[in-house]
């Protein structure tokens, strides 16, 4: 039997497939959505990291003034210490002796009230013709009593007493004259009347011989002279404090309580040092480092401030990293959900052939075949309908999110005006997201709901557009002739208003103008509708595209809208039967007029309960 050749598919049929063809492929939209998404995590992650930055910073930048302010107070309080010594001993006229000391050295409490103090002493002024007197009259309280090591200066400054003497022996009858670092710090006390530190030096009591310092606070003979020459004549000694560093800084500073390592230079020589591997709490790559200069007492000293291992612990924010994988996790489920739908689609359409090549002849079965797939197109539209209304849950959770993020912000009292309009800048641009879902999904119902005529006074033209936003620079003028006609009432408004608030959006510099006139036209059954403004026009070129979805003539950020409006309306139109048209040409007049041709259905009676709505 001779095989019967296969028909060819119908033009209608094969125009149909690759229209469901191309409506279940990815096009640009979905990947504008998905980049869109993308660029909104990764803006909101950077956000969010530079204000844990920022934040991370001005809590560093606080400890380490405190840890500066601590010491330079610190140091403060001993000077006070040493002027109570200088306050004891005028108070006896100049001379204090070596019991005296003892009990005045007891009330103060070293070793409790100022801790990281190495003691408290006195240092007197003796020329080397004074000398055997002196010496006969310490010996008296105290036969080893010896000034040492010899020198060839004039003047002695020999350290007479110093307590607690158990820990500091070594000290007492050294003459500070016999090294340049101790004698410069003892001349510029002697001559100013002030209180100095000497430059870094080793004490003679110090078994680590680590570096350390004198404090000096001067006293003199009679009141209190006023010129360097009466200061250099009845300068009669000073009282002193040495100072380990080391043992200064663990006096000052308690390492459990802070968070940045610490090294104290003195010039080019170092002090005390915390920023060294195998240091408690050293951090090698610190999130933060800071030098701060502060000039004590004829010095100048230089804080190098590190963050430490701890601060690190501290200021670590897990809220970037989290708004970073959310974003992803939602963006890669708006592809996958894509990717769902185009190929749901592509399975339905190779389902469709493999039935028409089986079936072909069978007239009857070929028809069932058209109904089932007319129901999968349905429940795919279905399905991309509630897939893209599901898209606003994470637009609303990033809204939620920045909402937390200002408000954590506020609270911690580091929100200023630049990161306020971050956070604007990044709600607008949420905003326009669903604003441009809202439009698709209005798109895509358009033409798959049946509206019933029903009878329509024109004055409601005045209703749609009161309930436009319609600026105060802006005027709306609406005239109609014959205002009893019958139509589709919902998609008839949402043309108007697309109309209408595109003219308003997109109008020029001064007064704005929106004619809006309709008539009914008794021959052709059908009314026209136009929307006439006074804006900057749209030329030849550009006419046709306006009418695209997602197309617009200005940039976004000008013009605060979601390119689907007159995308809308056409399908609108085209849905009633209809058909519009643009007419403008910028270079001989200004503005733009839109021309809608609407079909009427049979004249509703005339009813006298019939009113504008």
């Amino acid at each position: 039997m001779q095989q019967s050749a296969r028909r060819p598919r119908p033009e209608s049929s094969e125009a149909e497939r690759e229209k469901i063809a191309r409506a279940g492929s990815l096009h640009w939209f979905h990947w504008l959505v998905v980049l869109a998404s993308l660029l909104l995590t990764v803006v909101a992650w950077q956000f969010s990291s530079n204000q844990v930055e920022e934040k991370a910073e001005a809590q560093f930048k606080r400890e380490s003034s405190q840890v500066v302010e601590l010491v330079s107070e610190r140091l403060l309080k001993y000077e006070d210490a040493l002027w109570g010594g200088v306050g004891a001993i005028q108070a006896q006229g100049g001379g204090l002796g070596h019991e005296e000391w003892v009990r005045f050295a007891d009330t103060l409490h070293v070793e409790r009230k100022y801790p990281g103090i190495n003691g408290i002493g006195v240092i007197m002024s003796v020329t080397r013709a004074d000398l055997p007197a002196f010496l006969a009259a310490q010996r008296r309280t105290r036969e080893d009593f010896q000034v040492h090591p010899g020198h060839d200066r004039d003047d002695l400054l020999p350290i007479v007493y110093i307590e607690p003497v158990e820990t500091n022996g070594p000290a007492v009858g050294l003459d500070i004259a016999h090294e340049a670092n101790r004698y410069s710090a003892a001349i510029r006390a002697r001559e100013s009347g002030r209180a100095r530190m000497t430059g870094p030096i080793v004490l003679v009591q110090d078994a680590k011989r680590t570096p350390g310092f004198l404090f000096y606070a001067p006293y003199y003979a009679g009141p209190t002279p006023v010129s360097e020459d009466e200061r250099r004549e009845r300068f009669l000694g000073m009282v002193y404090a040495p100072f380990v560093v080391e043992k200064l800084m663990k006096g000052v500073l308690d390492r459990r309580s802070r968070h940045v390592g610490l090294r104290i230079r003195d010039g080019g020589e170092v002090l005390y040092d915390e920023l060294r591997a195998g240091e408690e709490d050293f951090d090698a790559r610190p999130m933060f480092q800071r030098e701060v200069e502060l000039e004590l007492y004829g010095r100048r000293w230089t804080f190098d401030v590190w963050s430490s291992s701890s601060f690190r612990s501290v200021s670590e924010d897990e809220q970037p990293r989290t708004i970073l994988l959310a974003g992803i996790l939602i963006d890669a489920l708006l592809l996958a959900m894509f990717l769902l739908i185009s190929r749901a689609n592509q399975r339905a359409i190779a389902y469709a052939d493999l039935a028409l090549e089986d079936l072909e002849g069978e007239r009857t079965r070929l028809e069932e075949i058209s109904q089932r797939l007319q129901a999968t197109n349905q429940e795919l539209e279905k399905f991309a309908y509630v897939a893209s209304h599901d898209l606003q849950s994470p637009l609303r959770a990033i809204t939620h999110l920045t909402t937390w993020i200002q408000e954590d912000l506020e609270e911690a009292g580091v929100l200023d005006e630049e990161v306020r309009s971050k956070i604007s800048l990044l709600n607008a641009r949420v905003a326009r997201m669903s604003s441009l879902l809202d439009g698709l999904l209005q798109f895509s119902r358009i033409g798959k709901e049946a509206f019933a005529l029903s009878p329509i006074h024109l004055g409601i033209l005045e209703g749609v557009a009161e309930l436009l936003d319609v600026p105060a620079e802006a005027e709306v003028e609406v005239s109609w002739e014959g205002p009893q006609v019958a139509l589709a009432r919902p998609p008839f408004e949402l043309v108007v208003r697309n109309l209408v608030g595109n003219a308003i959006k997109h109008r020029g510099q001064g007064a704005v103008l929106v004619r809006v006139r309709a008539r009914v036209l008794s021959e052709e059954r059908a009314l026209e509708l136009v929307v006439e403004d006074n804006g900057p026009g749209i030329a030849p070129r550009f006419q046709e595209r306006v009418f695209e979805v997602f197309q617009t003539l200005r940039p976004r950020d000008e013009v605060e809208g979601s390119g689907i409006g007159l995308a809308l309306v056409l399908k609108s139109v085209q849905a009633c039967g209809g058909s519009i048209g643009l007419e403008s040409d910028p270079e001989t007049r200004p503005g733009t007029t839109f021309r809608v041709r609407w079909p009427l259905g049979l004249e509703p009676a005339p009813s006298p309960e019939l009113v504008p709505a």
